[in-house]
């Protein structure tokens, strides 16, 4: 196995996803419909997606993305929010995949509430087996570098001042090998 003391690691930091994308439809929509992140979704849920329209004219509505499942033809609306889930939201998906034929529901969003997660559920067992209704959390972060820090904790007695500053790790050794 190789060595990996020599190795930088990261730190995780959680991102809000308006911090990434202020507008739902100028900016996260877009994104989403790209073709590697349309995939990555697919592949999250088990289709495979491709992208026939964004902001899909729906009366005086528009879906976010009319995408189409590849493998079998059939049409999946994808709804997607920049909030914790809402009852406007699930009322317009159902809405534009009543209208626009779609047989799948793709909602994307960074939380969903209970009854909002219960409610996908009642739908998927209640409805006709050629319709299904996904639910699908959006989780961002950041991978920031990790910055050493060493913070004296033990000291010579014989030192009377202390500097402003701690000293850095070297000059802590160099301290104690004097």
């Amino acid at each position: 196995m190789k060595n990996q003391t020599n190795q930088t690691l990261g730190t995780l930091r959680a991102v809000e996803p308006r911090t990434m994308w202020p507008d739902e439809a100028a900016d996260f929509t877009p994104w989403l419909a790209r073709e590697e992140n349309i995939l990555a979704l697919g592949r999250a849920i088990g289709l495979e997606l491709e992208v026939e329209h964004t902001e899909m004219a729906v009366g005086p509505f528009a879906a976010d993305i009319l995408a189409r499942d590849s493998a079998i033809g059939n049409y999946v609306i994808i709804e997607n929010q920049l909030a914790k889930t809402n009852h406007d939201h699930l009322g317009k998906a159902i809405t534009y995949a009543a209208f626009l034929g779609a047989s799948t529901i793709v909602w994307v969003a960074p939380a969903f509430t209970d009854e909002h997660r219960k409610a996908l559920d009642w739908l998927n067992d209640n409805s006709v087996d050629t319709l299904s209704f996904f639910g699908v959390q959006v989780e961002l972060g950041r991978v920031c570098q990790v910055v050493e820090k060493f913070r004296r904790v033990i000291i010579r007695r014989d030192v009377t001042t202390l500097p402003s500053s701690p000293p850095s790790y070297l000059d802590s050794h160099q301290a104690l090998a004097a």
